[in-house]
């Protein structure tokens, strides 16, 4: 047993737990393949209205697509 930073570390024996069966350590193996297999590329196909639907949090921000852009005089008055 090791204390590190004030955290415990020991061994499953130490801790007084069995040890895996070749079972065990077999079904850990193959989760950690699955969850290292390749994903599907590319996003879900989401609902049409979910982009409108959040477009409307941008309105009267600066980044409102709509707004138009600042010009110069407005940056130098401060506006």
């Amino acid at each position: 047993m090791k204390k590190i930073a004030g955290k415990t570390f020991m061994t499953s024996e130490e801790a007084g737990l069995d040890p895996l069966t070749p079972q065990d350590t077999e079904d850990i193996k193959q989760r950690i393949r699955k969850g290292r297999a390749p994903q599907p590329q590319g996003p879900p196909e989401r609902d049409p209205l979910f982009r409108e639907r959040l477009q409307d949090d941008l309105k009267g921000t600066e980044f409102d697509p709509d707004r138009p852009p600042k010009s110069t005089d407005d940056i130098a008055s401060g506006a």
